[in-house]
């Protein structure tokens, strides 16, 4: 068994015992229990599990770093209390990344080795896991949080950027933007919707430009989920918005075309007879405006707004309220 322990008086140490069957400590162990680390500062929350060759490997959260923040440390006993050999005296770092690790847990590995996991607030709260083997040596790396990217849409005067969250509890991450692959800029917060998906709308871009985009997390920043799009450098032809809607007197149409060819506008009732009917020449490749007066010459219902350049058209729903 392992527990934390307040002997000397001024901080918390960790400690084993090992009991026989009949419950009395087994030979060659103290009665008061084997020191595994006495370090200044807390080691608290320890949890054990055996190595397959009776002894055991004891993991817990240790401040010997920072007086508020907790790392990750484990130790290997052989079956007499010793230290295993290749264990360094007063523990292994098993993780000593920013923010609190705590909560360790963990399986044997059936070789000696030990499979930890542990609660992490270098970001937020996530789950980390690592091994160790038997012999003291702790894997390449960390397992981190999981994002994924879920596409990036591109119009005239919009990116859309989305990523999906894995297994993380990840509540809020960095958006990063580079026009060069190199240097990346920070554009904005995003956090997950209840289905883990993480979106962003970027409006400051330029027509025909390439942005690559990627999330950041913790500090130190870890990057993650890079996508890249292009920005079309032509209008399409559509209706941007037509407000308010419902209408009851004049309609505000917003529309974009590719080209300053003349641009019918027409008002269509429900069986399709024309019930308006103007044509706009734009004056430049941009967004135009128009006001639609619509209560005063209609009847209560439902309508459609169509646009026409060169043969093709973009049609919306209005109703009318009089």
């Amino acid at each position: 068994m392992a527990w934390h322990d307040l002997r000397n008086g001024h901080d918390w140490d960790v400690y084993v015992q090992r009991f026989t069957g009949s419950g009395v400590p087994a030979a060659g162990w103290p009665v008061n229990g084997v020191p595994v680390c006495t370090l200044p500062a807390f080691q608290v929350s320890p949890f054990l599990v055996g190595d397959d060759s009776g002894g055991c490997i004891v993991m817990w959260c240790d401040a010997r770093d920072s007086l508020n923040l907790y790392d990750i440390y484990a130790q290997r006993l052989t079956p007499e209390g010793n230290i295993a050999p290749g264990w360094p005296i007063n523990g292994l770092a098993i993780c000593r990344a920013p923010g609190n690790q705590v909560l360790p847990t963990g399986v044997r590995d059936g070789a000696g080795g030990v499979m930890l996991a542990w609660s992490d607030y270098r970001v937020y709260a996530d789950v980390y896991a690592q091994h160790a083997s038997g012999t003291g040596v702790v894997g390449d790396t960390t397992v981190p949080p999981i994002l994924t990217p879920a596409g990036a849409i591109a119009t005239l005067d919009t990116v859309r950027v989305a990523w999906l969250r894995g297994a993380s509890a990840l509540f809020e991450a960095t958006v990063q933007r580079s026009q060069d692959g190199t240097s990346w800029q920070p554009m904005g917060q995003v956090r997950p919707g209840p289905s883990g998906r993480l979106e962003f709308m970027d409006t400051r871009i330029s027509p025909g430009q390439s942005y690559s985009y990627r999330l950041a997390i913790g500090n130190p920043e870890e990057d993650f989920g890079e996508t890249s799009t292009t920005v079309p450098n032509v209008f399409p032809l559509e209706i941007r918005s037509l407000a308010p809607n419902p209408a009851s007197g004049t309609a505000i149409l917003s529309l974009s075309a590719p080209t300053k060819d003349p641009i019918t506008i027409d008002v269509l009732d429900i069986q399709g007879r024309r019930r308006s009917h103007e044509v706009v020449i734009p004056s430049q490749l941009a967004p135009i405006t128009r006001a639609l007066t619509l209560g005063s010459r209609l009847d209560s219902g439902l309508y459609f707004v169509r646009i026409t350049q060169l043969g093709h058209s973009a049609v919306k729903r209005i109703s009318i309220l009089r």
